[in-house]
């Protein structure tokens, strides 16, 4: 199946509930989304069931949760921020909330595709920081990488278990994803290669909560302000605030831990999402100059 779709000029915002409705409809998303007594933040799925129902997904959308998803057969092409993606058997791709997402196709694809939010993430509660343990998550990471037919197979298992646990929904299913879950994670890590330039382990540092939690910050206020059409300035004193630090300790953890100061950071974000709203909408460039 091959669609190409139109821009917009709205990006919508998804959360996970809206995610599923749009592949499984409301009755679904209304039953089967919600775990019967704990937290919720979670979905997973076939990706057959994915490429039958992805047109009804808008052109563009911004979403507020990860996604994992593990081709077994088939192919899907679409354009992630401003980059073009085309995944194929053997490929694992990870989006992360915020980053602007269009499908153009998925043709014959197999496989599973898994979505959970930040705070699902932080639940886990594996080690001290979930970003320095998967990288992969970070803001600043890459996203897809291919591994070889027995790895691969080994990450399929595990999601074939967290599939059936989801639909099923009884009294140990959460417990049991939660498992399942975090296997996935340390698998994706354990396999992908050493020094490979799609995701490079970040060394541990005392700046690097604070490093991702500025990050998070920005990303949050560029999401609600194309959602809006209109992105306010906010600079290093807003997030400082916000982290009830001073501009200058926050100048100091960004420094340390990215090598470039917080300023120079807003402004490639800034410049960044300007790229993807020419890529993702027919918002004419003079006008987004003034977003």
């Amino acid at each position: 199946m091959t669609t190409t779709k139109a821009r917009q000029a709205h990006i919508p915002r998804l959360n996970l509930e809206d995610f599923a409705r749009y592949i499984r409809g409301k009755k679904f998303s209304e039953q089967h989304l919600k775990f019967q007594r704990e937290s919720d933040g979670y979905y997973a799925d076939n990706l057959m069931r994915f490429r039958e129902k992805f047109t009804r997904l808008p052109p563009s959308y911004l979403p507020d949760f990860y996604t994992v998803c593990l081709l077994q057969a088939g192919r899907m092409t679409g354009t992630v921020q401003t980059e073009t993606i085309q995944l194929q058997t053997g490929t694992i791709y990870i989006t992360r909330p915020g980053q602007m997402i269009r499908w153009h196709a998925v043709d014959e694809a197999d496989g599973y595709i898994i979505a959970f939010s930040r705070e699902y993430l932080h639940s886990l509660k594996y080690r001290k920081n979930m970003y320095l343990e998967f990288p992969f998550l970070s803001v600043s990471a890459g996203t897809s990488f291919t591994v070889s037919t027995a790895p691969h197979q080994k990450l399929i298992q595990v999601a074939d278990k967290i599939q059936e646990a989801f639909m099923e929904k009884d009294r140990y299913a959460y417990e049991l994803i939660q498992l399942w879950t975090l296997e996935l994670l340390i698998l994706v890590k354990r396999y992908h290669k050493q020094g490979d330039s799609i995701m490079q382990i970040a060394p541990v540092d005392t700046g690097a909560e604070v490093t991702q939690l500025f990050l998070d910050l920005l990303e949050a206020h560029l999401a609600t302000g194309i959602q809006a059409n209109l992105i306010s300035k906010k600079g290093v004193a807003h997030y400082a605030r916000e982290l009830s630090l001073s501009p200058s300790q926050l100048n100091h953890h960004i420094r340390a831990y990215l090598g470039k100061s917080p300023k120079t950071i807003i402004l490639e974000r800034y410049t960044l999402t300007a790229k993807c709203m020419l890529i993702h909408t027919d918002i004419p460039i003079s006008e987004i100059c003034y977003i």
